[in-house]
């Protein structure tokens, strides 16, 4: 199935947009900001997130729909559960230990990476390397975003508790 306008694929990634936009526009405002460092971490990520969809919207398989349509189940869990706390770029609103983020610190971030993979599946060789590039710039952005959080009351024992960052049982 091609990506364009209409199909399964489609409706599925701008469906997911439109959730995002709409989070956006109705978050808290920030009680702590990040440093330029710590935004900037996440500019990669959303580069080579954007580039895997757009460049994977080639022909979309039964599998990649699978893959992308369960991310993307992952992340909207995510954002229900972070509520009006959801944001683009790092900064403190107001930490959240529950529902997704009571299984994996990260939950919108790995459904980003199954929606992505689910691109990436249909390019071959240069479709893992943008993954790869992606999940390294993932990686950076957790980094720099829990230097942002680990100031906060609470943060500690909840990192303890929710041990891995991205998949259960690997990080």
């Amino acid at each position: 199935m091609v990506a364009g306008e209409g199909t399964p694929a489609a409706w599925l990634l701008g469906g997911l947009q439109a959730g995002f936009a709409v989070a956006v526009l109705v978050r808290r405002p920030e009680r702590r900001s990040a440093a330029p460092g710590q935004w900037a971490a996440a500019l990669p990520s959303l580069l080579l997130a954007g580039l895997l969809l757009r460049s994977g919207g080639v022909d979309w398989s039964g599998g990649q729909m699978a893959f992308a349509a369960f991310g993307a189940a992952i992340s909207v869990a995510g954002m229900l559960s972070l509520g009006r706390s959801f944001a683009v770029l790092p900064g403190v609103r107001a930490l959240r230990v529950s529902g997704a983020y009571a299984v994996v610190r990260h939950p919108i971030y790995l459904g980003e990476c199954l929606v992505s993979a689910g691109a990436a599946w249909g390019l071959g060789a240069a479709g893992a390397a943008l993954e790869l590039a992606l999940l390294a710039a993932v990686v950076w952005r957790i980094r720099a975003e829990e230097a942002l959080l680990s100031a906060e009351p609470g943060w500690s024992a909840w990192a303890a508790r929710v041990r891995w960052r991205l998949v259960p049982g690997l990080w």
